[in-house]
């Protein structure tokens, strides 16, 4: 009897100390899941904005602030490099791919992000307007980009979400506009998410 309390004393004892090691790997890490649908980057309305990268795999960017990030509990919690306080905040998505969050740790502290989108290979390189070849969209493979004529182009930043191309023009707040998309091997056409009628092609150069 007293061999099996010893046995099941020693594995106690062992198990803590794995428990113990589990949490001191993972440390101010531990702060939940990936949640699918927060990945991707996403920019605060305001001027100048401040944009939010959360990746797939925990780490994200806050302005250029780096941090490790998860959801539990319904949670985002968000732990800043360098920081031992893990920041716990509510969060919501709207049908606009908007996350509202909400500290709740420090009052009437709320953001409203709009999500940009993804990188969209197919898209990046320059597209000429047909009907006017002066007229061009520049795509980078970094997310942004610029429209317009060469004399006179507006910077913007993309990305894709659910097929519409969302842009984001520089000093301007919010999403500028965004466009159903489709690309037929070297032909792109634009439709206007707002205004179906607004419906434009354009060839890749």
């Amino acid at each position: 009897m007293k061999k099996i309390l010893k046995c099941t004393a020693v594995l106690m004892f062992i198990s803590l100390l794995l428990i113990i090691c589990l949490a001191g790997c993972r440390g101010s890490d531990n702060v939940g899941d990936v949640y699918d649908d927060l990945i991707g980057r996403w920019r605060t309305p305001s001027l100048p904005p401040m944009a939010f990268n959360l990746n797939d795999d925990g780490t994200g960017t806050r302005g250029g602030e780096p941090f490790t990030w998860g959801v539990s509990d319904g949670n985002l919690n968000i732990n800043p490099e360098g920081q031992a306080r893990v920041e716990h905040w509510d969060f919501s998505i709207d049908a606009n791919h908007q996350l509202n969050i909400s500290s709740q740790q420090q009052v009437a502290i709320d953001l409203y992000l709009d999500k940009v989108g993804e990188i969209y290979p197919a898209l990046i390189g320059t597209w000429t307007w047909d009907d006017d070849p002066e007229w061009r969209y520049y795509f980078n493979d970094l997310g942004g980009g610029r429209r317009g004529f060469e004399v006179n182009m507006i910077s913007f930043e993309w990305g894709v979400v659910d097929g519409q191309l969302r842009l984001f023009l520089a000093l301007t707040s919010g999403v500028t506009d965004s466009w159903h998309m489709t690309i037929d091997g070297d032909t792109l056409r634009l439709e206007n998410v707002l205004y179906a009628d607004q419906v434009f092609y354009y060839t890749r150069e």
